[in-house]
């Protein structure tokens, strides 16, 4: 590198630095919701350029209690009040486009001007979320009937610090069982990866639950949520895709229930057999349903006494059942 190069990088560093000292950082002030939960608000003021941390809720505490719930409040000077206010998360991901620089905990937004805030405050266009809206509507071939199943939503965005991967999870009343169905794993919004065919890492998650007379219901359907959160964390921090017939050995001898009473310990996958592959506007994405085997059933396929796909069929079924006995 020649020294005219490194003064010129050194003056841009400089000039970077002197962006970031001269913003105004956004320092939130801290409130009750009617539950009495503290949640916490910044202000993002018309025509400043302000700071704002990825994941507040790394930052602070109120009474030495985590703050989950976030706001940014739009102020306008050209007005002198309040314009209105958004969830910090989906805010944060909108002002992308306003984007000046990016260091690992925090943006630098532009100052806004009034007529940008405004565009703010107007409802996403519908296909803000292309990748989401394709998987709701091979749900709804699925379930026609089925206009609002349970939905377990995920508070704070895993790029935004959160510890959730998936942005949700929904759970449809298949009759005798419910049916998971994983949003995450694919690109639900814009397209980001460098391959046009396939939709992030190409796949979401399925599972199916047997209903029975469980303890607490709604319990056991988190729990599932939880795992499926676990699961899909492999993926997100070690690049581990899932393909159909293959096995999930977690070495536990305890059930995967909420009571750790199961004989269920580990999974197996297989093709869903209601959910097609799909096409979205961001690429493909196929449907890797989860089973819950036995311990033993899993020493089997690891000690290659069993293929995946012949203890499938020995199974008979792609329903988890928590009371079942091994078929080995």
């Amino acid at each position: 590198m020649g020294l005219f190069e490194k003064f010129r990088k050194k003056n841009e560093a400089d000039a970077a630095s002197a962006v970031w000292a001269q913003a105004y950082t956004a320092v939130p002030k801290f409130y009750v919701d009617p539950q009495g939960e503290p949640f916490g608000a910044v202000a993002l003021t018309e025509g400043t350029d302000t700071v704002l941390f990825k994941a507040p809720q790394n930052q602070y505490q109120v009474d030495g209690r985590p703050v989950r719930q976030w706001k940014i409040v739009f102020f306008s000077t050209t007005k002198g009040e309040v314009l209105f206010e958004q969830e910090y998360f989906a805010a944060l991901a909108r002002l992308q486009e306003q984007k000046i620089d990016e260091r690992d905990d925090a943006i630098l937004i532009k100052g806004l001007s009034l007529a940008e805030m405004l565009q703010l405050q107007q409802e996403p266009p519908e296909d803000d979320a292309p990748g989401w809206d394709a998987i709701t509507e091979e749900c709804d071939r699925v379930y026609p009937h089925q206009e609002d199943p349970k939905h377990y939503g995920t508070l704070i965005n895993w790029r935004f610090g959160g510890d959730q991967p998936l942005d949700g999870i929904s759970v449809y009343d298949g009759g005798s069982y419910w049916h998971f169905v994983t949003y995450g794993l694919s690109e639900l919004y814009d397209k980001e990866s460098d391959i046009p065919e396939i939709s992030g890492y190409g796949m979401e998650f399925t599972f199916k639950l047997k209903k029975d007379a469980y303890e607490n219901e709604e319990d056991e359907i988190r729990c599932v949520c939880g795992i499926l959160q676990s699961i899909a964390r492999i993926t997100f921090t070690n690049g581990e895709l899932f393909h159909v017939y293959e096995s999930l050995y977690t070495g536990q001898s305890e059930g995967i229930d909420c009571n750790r009473r199961s004989n269920i310990t580990g999974f197996i996958t297989v093709p869903d057999d209601k959910f097609h592959e799909i096409d979205t506007p961001n690429g493909k994405v196929c449907f890797v349903e989860f089973i819950g085997v036995t311990d033993r059933e899993l020493k089997a396929v690891r000690n290659q006494e069993i293929r995946v796909k012949e203890l499938y069929e020995k199974l008979g079924s792609d329903v988890t059942d928590y009371h079942r006995e091994s078929v080995l």
